[in-house]
């Protein structure tokens, strides 16, 4: 047998591991980024959702309405709940990175909303957010059930009446 001896590494093979391992390192830190700020993103959508939830169950529960302002600002969309009950007295739900803020198909700085006593939010419609990468809609438009998706909101084919029309009533009476 025959003995090999070890022999060292040379200057070339040590900056090449070096190399490969920092190019490792940088991607895995650019996809961690990305994901931080994904998480991010969505930490704020569900921050809306639940403030516009306990409005809608406030304003059901004391039976009075509620305003809510957004506005954008520098790529920052504010969105504040006006009330004089202690709990969501003007409560801000900060979106970054928005750079459009749109109702039903056009741009606005400013948009405000009013939450009734019977959880209705007016004007019923559709919010838009743009942002660098991504956009996300707001669906207003069907009673108590405000919808949040990344997809823009298909048309909808059944409205829900506020109150049934006199001649519906007495046929629903008659049944």
């Amino acid at each position: 047998m025959v003995k090999q001896r070890s022999r060292p590494l040379t200057l070339l093979e040590i900056v090449i591991v070096l190399a490969l391992i920092g190019l490792l390192a940088g991607w895995g830190a650019s996809s961690l980024t990305d994901l931080l700020a994904q998480h991010r993103r969505q930490a704020e959508i569900d921050e809306l959702k639940n403030l516009f939830q306990e409005l809608q169950i406030e304003a059901l529960a004391l039976q009075t309405d509620f305003e809510v302002t957004f506005s954008l600002s520098k790529e920052v969309a504010k969105v504040q709940s006006k009330t004089s009950e202690k709990i969501l007295r003007n409560r801000i739900v900060e979106l970054k990175g928005v750079k459009t803020l749109s109702w039903n198909h056009q741009s606005k700085d400013q948009l405000v909303f009013q939450i009734l006593s019977n959880g209705r939010v007016e004007p019923p419609g559709i919010i838009e957010f743009q942002r660098r990468k991504d956009h996300f809609w707001m669906d207003l438009r069907q009673p108590l059930q405000i919808k949040f998706s990344d997809q823009r909101p298909a048309p909808l084919n059944e409205v829900i009446p506020d109150k049934p029309k006199k001649k519906e009533y007495k046929q629903l009476l008659q049944n």
